[in-house]
């Protein structure tokens, strides 16, 4: 699973929320278009985004890509003030696949969702923060990939204190613009 959510969202100028809405989700939608495969569920709200995947590598891409789009972009002239950063967070366990008679469609529930979501409020602006879970299954194949051990740190809404991790690209530095 993976959340992003755009810090400074409500420093937005009002008169630019159309061209925030199109940068933004237009933005993520081109990238899950060049996904090899789509995600098994997909929900936006204002300035966030929910994804379940079925294949973690998927999740790993566009969480970097995410990453990267915001980081290198120019969204100043969108703001009132400030930066405008996005955090994503992704975490891996069993969730139940439930009928959304709201949505109309299927959707994702559970206390391993809930823990994805409370991730997210506490990554580094920039940045992309997985669970132990995701670190560990990273381990086994992914080379492309890697994690740098951010602490032992305390979850949104009193969830708990969980090992959190920062995920890469292997070799990657903050300073490459080639990534």
């Amino acid at each position: 699973m993976l959340f992003a959510d755009v810090q400074a969202y409500s420093q937005v100028v009002e008169e630019k929320t159309s061209e925030f809405v199109n940068a933004f989700h237009g933005g993520i939608a081109a990238m899950l278009a060049k996904l090899k495969r789509d995600p098994a569920f997909v929900n936006t709200w204002g300035d966030s985004f929910f994804a379940v995947f079925d294949e973690l590598e998927d999740a790993l891409n566009l969480a970097l890509e995410i990453r990267d789009y915001f980081n290198k972009g120019q969204w100043s002239e969108l703001l009132s003030g400030g930066s405008m950063e996005v955090r994503v967070s992704m975490h891996a366990g069993p969730v139940h696949e439930e009928y959304d008679p709201i949505l109309r469609k299927r959707n994702f529930f559970g206390r391993h969702v809930n823990q994805a979501a409370r991730i997210e409020p506490i990554v580094l602006p920039g940045s992309v923060f997985v669970s132990e879970t995701v670190a560990a299954l990273i381990s086994f194949g992914y080379d492309a990939y890697d994690f740098e051990y951010a602490g032992n740190l305390e979850l949104a809404k009193d969830f708990g204190s969980y090992p959190i991790y920062m995920l890469q690209r292997r070799g990657y530095s903050g300073d490459d613009d080639n990534e």
